[in-house]
């Protein structure tokens, strides 16, 4: 699919994250009835209009500076750096198509309140949404959003960083972001025509806790994702060879973090579908240290990460169907008949996992449990533990025998439980 149409879209989610990040100390209201900017590729016009910033210390040619594209972008986040204002207001941002995709997206009432050089109490967009014609496959791609609220952000330092031109910084803050609900409708050209996908989100939900600029908690779910393609197309033949009409399913993850022990408790990742099953991951880790989450560039977040180990990983599926359709479709792509893939694959898990292990009694049981979950797919669990305490990252990095594996990992495997 020709991606042109989503330039809009790409520099409309740019846009709208920088001036979330801009604005104003307290001394004047400015009021500008209409802002006509240029994108940074010198092709689309974005009309800003009726913009009012409460007392704030930019005047306006620095607002008027701060939403252009033009210049150099350094001065821009120098301007959001040190900005001040208590609060801004935007009714309405038209993004206009390029030429030979045309087509608007409209932005409404965006608000950013108690803004100070990086920092904000809110920031909110009641919705947008539009069309942008696709030339290539000749129907419009249609955008359609709810509201979106971030809550109690802190991104001075990621600011002061950019506006010298440092892009390997630490990591902002960020106590909730929330979308209620987007859709879009695009495309793909036919020999019979154009067909028309449709994807969907029910919401996306992400918290934050900190105990002062360190995390203490993640939280995120996004909600009913739901892809639907157009009939006739290649995504639709082959869902439906699944025995599915659509792609559907629900993304969740919660940890915590205790930077008193150096430890990190996974206590949810998980993706889980109506007519497909839930895969979820859970696990304890230790030896990670604060940079991990702080550091002030990513050589020293990922060497801390490095440093860490792991104590204890699970690893849980419950089947809805799934598994089932998927050895149908083996079986049949095959040309074989379902119970006997079934014995073949169950046979095969029971049989040659332990002579690849070497034997390994834990890999034996294991092999049992993943045959009795072939039989008859309901749920299975494999959990994996350090034999003699915590094994290390690095350790696991260097591992590529599993056998070598066994002799400092206990894996364990139930089905059906």
């Amino acid at each position: 699919m020709n991606r042109k149409p989503f330039s809009t879209l790409v520099f409309s989610a740019s846009f709208l994250a920088l001036s979330a990040v801009c604005g104003a100390a307290f001394a004047a209201d400015i009021r500008i009835d209409a802002l006509e900017v240029d994108s940074p590729n010198g092709k689309q016009k974005v009309l800003i209009k009726n913009i009012e910033v409460i007392n704030t210390n930019l005047t306006r040619e620095d607002i008027t500076a701060l939403f252009s594209a033009k210049g150099d972008k350094k001065d821009r986040f120098a301007l959001a750096a040190r900005a001040k204002f208590d609060r801004m207001v935007i009714p309405e941002i038209v993004f206009n198509g390029t030429p030979g995709n045309e087509g608007q997206v409209i932005a409404r009432n965006y608000v950013v309140v108690k803004y100070d050089q990086g920092k904000f109490q809110s920031v909110s967009l009641a919705s947008f949404g539009g069309k942008i014609f696709q030339k290539d496959a000749g129907a419009d791609v249609e955008i359609k959003s709810g509201s979106i609220e971030l809550l109690d952000g802190d991104f001075s330092k990621m600011l002061a960083a950019a506006a010298k031109g440092e892009d390997d910084v630490a990591n902002g803050r960020l106590a909730r972001f929330a979308w209620n609900g987007f859709e879009v409708r695009f495309p793909e050209k036919l020999q019979t025509g154009v067909a028309m996908h449709l994807v969907t989100i029910g919401s996306i939900i992400a918290e934050g806790k900190y105990d002062g600029d360190m995390p203490t908690r993640g939280f995120a779910t996004i909600k009913d994702v739901v892809f639907t393609p157009g009939a006739g197309t290649g995504a639709a033949q082959g869902l439906s060879m699944f025995g599915y009409d659509k792609a559907q399913g629900t993304f969740n993850m919660d940890g915590t973090y205790d930077s008193a022990k150096r430890s990190f408790r996974l206590t949810d990742l998980s993706l889980s579908g109506p007519a497909s099953g839930t895969l979820a991951l859970t696990g304890q880790f230790g030896s990670i240290g604060p940079d991990a989450f702080r550091g002030s560039t990513n050589l020293a977040r990922i060497g801390a990460l490095l440093a860490g180990d792991v104590d204890s990983m699970a690893i849980d599926y419950k089947d809805a169907g799934l598994f089932e359709k998927a050895l149908v479709f083996y079986a049949k792509m095959n040309g074989k008949d379902p119970q006997a893939v079934r014995t073949e694959w169950a046979g095969m898990v029971a049989g040659v996992l332990p002579m690849l292990a070497g034997g390994d009694a834990s890999i034996v049981k294991a092999s049992a449990a993943l045959a009795e979950f072939v039989r008859s797919p309901k749920n299975l669990n494999i959990s994996l533990k350090g034999k003699n305490g915590p094994v290390k990252f690095s350790d696991l990095q260097a591992m590529r025998d599993p056998q070598a594996a066994l002799q400092k990992i206990e894996l364990t495997a139930t089905a059906n439980r």
